[in-house]
């Protein structure tokens, strides 16, 4: 009997005791597409990592860009720019895609901003994404506007 009492007490316990588990945050996501397609012409697309207080967070980059030939796009480029304004111009075919993943976090990168390389170079077509455990922001700057958020950000 005192062991029957005893399973039974500790199956209630498992069954009613306080219990946490552990999980994981779930990770989460924004993205914005670009197009300098002609009757479009978005100036940029900027991603952004920061937590709510405006300091710098890990998060991941995704890049997938195409140079759109049926659409005048010549063999050109698309610069990617950091937040500390240091820049890289990849080069991009017609008719190719490119697809680029950065790691972000730091001050240097904490928003990245794509553009492409002006009238006459390549028609670029794609998006960009951000990835985090905070809420990344991703936005695309029309044409003639100011971009569709701060950067650099300071």
């Amino acid at each position: 009997m005192k062991r029957w009492l005893a399973v039974l007490g500790v199956g209630l316990m498992v069954l009613l005791g306080p219990w946490t588990v552990a999980q994981a945050d779930h990770l989460k996501a924004d993205f914005a597409l670009f197009t300098e397609e002609p009757t479009v012409a978005d100036q940029n697309v900027i991603c952004s990592c920061v937590n709510p207080v405006g300091k710098p967070m890990g998060c991941q980059i995704k890049i997938t860009m195409g140079n759109r030939a049926d659409l005048g796009g010549v063999a050109g480029f698309f610069r990617t720019t950091y937040n500390d304004l240091d820049f890289v111009d990849y080069p991009i075919p017609t008719g190719t895609t490119v697809n680029i993943t950065l790691a972000s976090g730091q001050l240097a990168d904490r928003a990245v901003k794509v553009s492409g390389d002006g009238t006459g170079g390549s028609v670029l077509v794609g998006q960009m994404s951000a990835e985090s455990a905070h809420e990344p922001r991703c936005c695309t700057t029309p044409a003639g506007a100011a971009d569709c958020q701060t950067f650099p950000i300071p």
